[in-house]
């Protein structure tokens, strides 16, 4: 659909340019023989999860719209610049607002005891260079393990990361290599993924490097050319939930840092297949402006899908800016509502402990909290603050129950409904984590009860990674944790009782007839893919709500089909199917971001995966 959009649907404001870090830097690599300096050893830095006080670089650093003249150096491998910067984060996901800005060479939970870190200023005006050196870094405390690199600011804007030499193998290595900057979050990082070549994204935020980058090898971001015709799509915003067949607004910004005047220019709105759906013509648009252009979607179906803004202008000499970041949506059945039960003015490690190799967890929500007699639960929201971003097994089971505690026992999984079995993304900071049941569950009035389990895993994580939480009236819950002992929900141990709950949201659909008792049509849903990033196989999971042809295939960034993973009649069920990154003609592809389609009666999703070589 074409349209001119209207001063009612549109507002211009002139203000600073605020067009994402592509705007400011440019990313390239070269390779050149690794030189280290002899510079003022930091000796309060020779340990592990400490940062610097600030040291001054002897000059004005330009980095975005401000410009800097100290920086706070990390044990973790980054520096921040500015003197703000009060801990030595190791949570390593460049889209966070804390730690920013930030320089990253090898951001990860790295160890300095053994090595040193020193700095050192080189050059004269206007063509200073600061140099800061770790030597000997330990990759996750590996003693074999030993890691050389360099961060060198240039007094012009420039920015180098430097690598030498690696002895040993890297152990529990997941690091993020990359910049950010103010005001942060989407479009404000580079993550720089190495291959060949060497690749950087402003949207894929960590990038779990896991293998030593070549010796030799140079990271530039250099400051980009001011271009004449030049206009940039920012962000795209709005409704997150909408609702299937329902026309939902949602609102692109874009920019004009170019020197010209643009008088007209298109703005058009994509899904995941790039397929196009709406566009605006918008104009004028000074030099230096900001214009709010609204477009429109209608979903066709439920699930989720990613949405694109895009700035179309005859004659752009900077196209790498003209796409804005995607805009995950979950398109909901008409008539969903959501309920959030409890305030969250505690933060513990329920319903899942990641401190513990793994846990049980089961607790109970009243019907006057739920709110609703008789409904299709759709998803589950949990509210966690975490330190480490962590990719978790999960499963959940709900159930309908008269009881009002879990005092006396637990309600086994044998008893209740399977709702959910997979991969969950627990983001670092403050965020909602929201779980897409793999079928709608049947709520029939009374209290609901969910058990949460984290299934046996290696990995303890830090004991601050919490959910927010509140007291209960009632022992409403039980918990079991064990480093060493695999649970079984079926037969679960006797645990613990407690008043403690998570503060959870619920999204359902009011059952409203009783001469229809099936649930709202659920033909598929896609549970993403793991592991992801990922450098041999991922494995990708969906759900059928009936018996399907399914067809599942892989695609690249420009649309190409690169491999038909599946093309067959399935059942109604949890399916899975492995890409081992390979075409279809068996060869190797190389490192990036690819798509994944599913289509199954009518069904129709999408998801994105990183390869990384």
């Amino acid at each position: 659909m074409k349209r001119t959009a209207l001063l009612c649907l549109v507002w211009l404001a002139i203000v600073a340019v605020h067009a994402g870090i592509d705007s400011y830097y440019d990313f390239s690599w070269s390779l050149a023989p690794y030189e280290s300096v002899n510079g003022t050893v930091i000796q309060a830095l020779s340990a592990d999860d400490e940062i610097s006080a600030p040291i001054d670089l002897g000059f004005a650093f330009p980095y975005g719209e401000y410009a800097y003249n100290h920086v706070r150096i990390s044990t973790n491998g980054w520096i921040g610049l500015g003197s703000s910067h009060n801990a030595s984060y190791h949570g390593n996901d460049l889209s966070l607002f804390t730690p920013n800005p930030v320089i990253a060479p090898l951001w990860d939970d790295l160890n300095m005891d053994y090595g040193l870190v020193e700095y050192l200023l080189m050059g004269n005006a206007p063509d200073r260079i600061f140099t800061v050196q770790y030597t000997a870094a330990k990759w996750n405390y590996a003693a074999n393990n030993l890691y050389d690199f360099q961060v060198r600011l240039h007094e012009n804007g420039s920015i180098y990361l430097i690598y030498g030499s690696c002895v040993g193998e890297p152990q529990s290595a997941s690091a993020s290599v990359g910049i950010n900057m103010l005001p942060g979050g989407s479009d404000w990082f580079y993550s720089v993924t190495p291959g060949t070549p060497h690749t950087a994204s402003t949207t894929v935020s960590f990038n779990g490097v896991n293998d030593p980058i070549p010796a030799g090898t140079r990271f530039h971001f250099t400051p980009v050319q001011t271009y004449a015709n030049d206009l940039a799509c920012l962000s795209l915003s709005g409704m997150i939930h909408p609702t299937v067949g329902t026309v939902t607004p949602y609102t692109a910004l874009v920019s004009n840092p170019g020197s010209l005047s643009q008088d007209e220019f298109v703005v058009k709105l994509y899904d995941s297949q790039m397929n196009e759906l709406d566009s605006v013509t918008q104009g004028p648009l000074p030099s230096g402006g900001e214009v709010s252009v609204q477009l429109i979607w209608a979903p066709e179906q439920s699930g989720p899908e990613t949405l694109y803004a895009k700035v179309v202008l005859e004659g752009d000499e900077h196209p790498a800016n003209d796409q804005c970041p995607g805009l995950a949506v979950n398109a909901q059945v008409a008539g969903m509502q959501y309920v959030t039960i409890g305030n969250g003015n505690e933060q513990e490690r329920y319903p899942m402990d990641f401190y513990f190799k793994n846990s049980l967890y089961e607790c109970i929500y009243t019907a006057a909290e739920l709110g609703v007699d008789d409904a299709y639960i759709y998803s589950i929201g949990f509210f966690n603050n975490f330190v480490d971003t962590i990719n978790g097994a999960t499963r959940i089971w709900l159930g309908n129950t008269g009881l009002s505690s879990l005092s006396a026992d637990w309600i086994p999984s044998t008893e209740l409904t399977p709702v959910f079995d997979g991969i969950l993304v627990y983001p670092e900071g403050q965020n909602t984590v929201t779980i897409e049941l793999s079928t709608p569950f049947r709520y029939t009035g009374g209290n609901l009860v969910m058990l949460v389990q984290r299934p046996m895993d290696s990995t303890c994580y830090h004991s601050g990674n919490r959910f927010y939480c509140q007291q209960g009236t009632l022992l409403r819950a039980r918990y079991a944790r064990s480093d060493v002992t695999s649970y079984d929900p079926a037969n679960p141990p006797a645990g613990s009782a407690i008043a403690l709950f998570p503060k959870t949201s619920f999204a359902y659909v009011p059952y409203t007839s009783a001469e229809d008792p099936a649930a709202p049509e659920f033909i598929a849903s896609l549970q993403g893919n793991s592991p992801n990033p990922f450098k041999l196989n991922t494995e990708i999971r969906f759900t059928l709500g009936k018996a399907s042809p399914v067809r599942l295939s892989v695609y690249n960034l420009k649309g190409q089909l690169v491999r038909s993973l599946l093309q067959a009649e399935k059942n109604t069920g949890q399916h899975h199917t492995v890409w081992d990154g390979r075409d279809d003609r068996g060869k190797p592809v190389a490192s990036g971001v690819y798509l994944y389609r599913l289509q199954a009666n009518g069904f129709d999703g999408s998801g994105k995966m990183l390869l990384i070589r």
